[in-house]
């Protein structure tokens, strides 16, 4: 199954889920996809990134084979910039690797809409070292 559909699968997902009122039928999920290299607990785009990446791996433990942290993460473009407060995981005992996050935008703009205090939900697998591409949604109904 490729990002995008796991991305829309999501969306459908969340919407399906969401208390009643929370969702504005006119706004659709942003769906931002990414490369990042992470050799450390910073992370930076790749050459292959359709977008700039700059994270940072603000805490961290280890359970079994489950990384779980925090992570502030800055995506950028021609398209706007994001900021992002996230939780997530890291599976170390699935192959390849996978990583699954949740958060809210804490401050920027994605094509001219404003999405602070936006939920977001993200999704990465190991491509290889410290590799990792997947995808970041937002859910601008739920900004503000």
């Amino acid at each position: 199954m490729n990002r995008r559909r796991i991305a829309l699968l999501l969306a459908t997902l969340v919407l399906a889920l969401a208390p009643a009122g929370a969702v504005r039928a006119s706004s659709s999920p942003v769906v931002i996809d990414f490369e990042k290299s992470c050799p450390a607990f910073t992370c930076e785009e790749t050459a292959a990134s359709p977008v700039d990446v700059a994270t940072a791996i603000t805490s961290g433990w280890l359970s079994g084979s489950v990384f779980h942290y925090t992570a502030t993460e800055t995506l950028s473009s021609a398209n706007g910039s994001v900021t992002l407060d996230l939780v997530g995981v890291l599976v170390l005992n699935r192959v390849p690797n996978l990583t699954v996050l949740h958060g809210t935008v804490t401050s920027g703009s994605w094509d001219g809409v404003d999405l602070a205090g936006a939920e977001v939900y993200a999704s990465a697998v190991r491509v290889g070292g410290s590799t990792f591409a997947g995808f970041v949604q937002i859910m601008p109904a739920s900004a503000g």
